[in-house]
């Protein structure tokens, strides 16, 4: 389907022109500012329908309504302008009108029509935004969420492959720092957990714990020691009472030998006292006997008492070695309880880095996954280009750089771009066309007739706008 006559009546910079166009190219030259362009866009107003862009100011000035028609063979489409009021009317070759004519345009044309030549002259990474944007292609939002969870949505007016870079590319990406943070924490983790680890490899004798049966009997051991080092205690008072007494009856001993010496030299002395002496002589014998035994029976009790201070010795040597054990038992208890805290923490931190590892290695997936998502992206784009991909920031065909081909190769391949969107309405439009070199511009019509399509272009040139028609393979 082909434009068979262009009447423009009044739109933006174009008075008049009424053209029986048969199918043939269309050709505007002019100088700049002389309307080319305002035969292209009032063309794309009209087939574009609603989603054609309209100037503020569509009427020409000076005029209050305005209208561009096309007959299209099939279909003929009107578009007219009145005031800040647009009517589309769609009617069929028999005069039928057809009742929803958006509808028919939009099974013509596509929404977004792309210019050859403006896309060559586009950066590298724009000219991926437009082949998304003339493909209809949309930041797959739902099928990042299956694969992450979360719902990142895209920024205004953003394609489907700056969203993917965005989730994903350099230090900005969101994944991309996520995965950075998740690797970070993992080996932060895995640190601590290793010197947790090499710790509790120099405590591994308080692995066991303490017998409480061990610390029950040492106590009671201890208990029993106790009590014997208080009845040492006891005995040690009584032997310094004995002790007392005992120097007491020494005294009282030999204050009585005294005595019997000196009786003994009155008895020589006094012959007449002897009986009498003898008789005290014997009362004190029996007393001195008496204080002997007595200092006898104390002598077993100061011999008992040193003995049990020897005991007591023997006791308080027990004693401290007793004590000392349990002060050794209690260390290793306490030192079980900080083992076991510290098995706690590691074991705690081999779950946190399973943990951690998993979520690095899931947000990793993640990458890989939305990383597909993006190769499939040029699968997606059915424009009619073998081997295109869409690179690092830049279009590819069969793995070289788009903006690497010649100057003739890229205009065909820009051409098929722009076919691939009109496959029903074979119509192609071209603005600023004095850009192309000579090879290009006879590339893009020979590859224009070649596969029957009609081509619609504006180039400068001296004096006034003016519509030229050239014929196929001409």
């Amino acid at each position: 389907m082909h434009i068979r006559q262009l009447n423009i009546q009044n739109i933006l910079k174009v008075e008049a022109i009424n053209v029986a166009v048969e199918g043939k190219h269309i050709v505007v030259t002019g100088r700049n500012g002389s309307g080319k362009s305002s035969v292209i866009k009032a063309i794309w107003m009209a087939l574009g329908g609603s989603d054609a862009e309209r100037p503020e100011k569509p009427i020409h000035e000076g005029a209050e309504e305005g209208e561009t028609v096309l007959n299209l063979g099939e279909y003929i489409v009107t578009r007219k302008f009145k005031g800040d009021r647009t009517r589309l009317i769609v009617e069929t070759s028999e005069g039928h009108t057809v009742k929803s004519p958006q509808k028919v345009l939009d099974g013509l044309i596509a929404k977004h029509a792309l210019d050859p030549v403006q896309f060559l002259s586009l950066p590298p990474k724009q000219q991926i935004v437009e082949i998304l944007r003339v493909a209809d292609i949309k930041p797959p939002v739902d099928k990042v969420e299956e694969i992450t969870g979360e719902r990142y949505e895209p920024q205004s007016d953003e394609d489907a492959v700056s969203y993917i870079d965005y989730l994903i590319k350099g230090p900005r990406g969101i994944l991309y720092q996520e995965r950075t943070r998740a690797n970070k924490d993992q080996q932060e983790q895995q640190t601590q957990t290793k010197a947790i680890w090499e710790e509790l490899k120099g405590h591994e004798q308080y692995k066991e714990p303490v017998n409480q049966a061990d610390i029950d009997k040492l106590q009671k051991e201890i208990d029993s020691l106790n009590e014997e080092m208080k009845a040492i205690d006891s005995l040690e008072s009584e032997s310094e009472k004995a002790t007392y007494w005992l120097n007491e009856y020494k005294k009282n001993v030999d204050g009585e030998k005294e005595e019997i010496r000196q009786s003994e030299k009155r008895v020589i002395r006094l012959e007449k006292e002897l009986e009498e002496e003898r008789k005290a002589l014997e009362v004190a014998k029996k007393d001195l006997e008496t204080s002997e035994a007595s200092c006898v029976s104390q002598k077993e009790v100061v011999d008992n008492l040193v003995a049990k201070r020897e005991s007591e010795s023997n006791v308080e040597s027990q004693l401290a070695c007793a004590e000392e054990g349990m002060i050794h038992l209690e260390q290793h208890k306490r030192k079980h309880e900080d083992y076991k805290v510290d098995l706690d923490m590691a074991n705690a931190g081999d779950n946190q880095l399973t943990e951690k590892t998993e979520k690095a290695q899931k947000i990793d997936t993640q990458i890989k996954a939305i990383e597909q998502l993006r190769n499939d992206i040029a699968k997606e784009i059915n424009i009619g280009v073998p081997g295109l991909e869409i690179g690092d920031g830049q279009i590819l065909i069969d793995g070289i750089p788009f903006n690497q081909k010649s100057s003739a190769e890229r205009t065909l391949i820009a051409l098929k771009f722009a076919m691939a969107q009109n496959p029903k309405l074979k119509l192609i439009h071209v603005d600023d066309a004095e850009h192309l070199d000579a090879d290009s511009q006879k590339a893009l019509q020979n590859a224009a007739d070649e596969n029957g399509y009609q081509l619609i272009m504006a180039k400068v040139a001296e004096g006034d706008m003016k519509v030229e028609l050239v014929e196929a393979n001409q």
